[in-house]
């Protein structure tokens, strides 16, 4: 004698019920649509924070090319006086 077996579908992990194929179906769609909306979300929201984090060292840049202008200034007119004290001592 052989034994005769009926697919009864599958066992959910979560829940303990038996999920038939017909179930199933609907059941995997609906569970990769809300897998595809967390997904969606959690992009966006990791977008929006590398998008503050751009924008923050956007503005740590021109600031520091804001200093880095009045270094520029700072040095052109220390070197200026340095070469009119020692064009005047006759070095130059």
């Amino acid at each position: 004698p052989r034994s005769k077996r009926k697919y009864l579908g599958r066992v959910d992990p979560d829940t303990g019920e038996i999920i038939t194929k017909k179930e199933r179906g609907s059941h995997s769609a609906d569970k990769s649509s809300d897998r595809s909306a967390g997904i969606i979300s959690e992009l966006t929201e990791e977008i929006s924070r590398k998008n503050d984090e751009v924008n923050a060292l956007k503005r740590e840049i021109r600031e520091l090319q804001k200093k880095n202008e009045k270094l520029m200034k700072v040095t052109g007119k220390i070197s200026k006086l340095a070469e009119d004290a020692l064009s005047d001592e006759g070095v130059l």
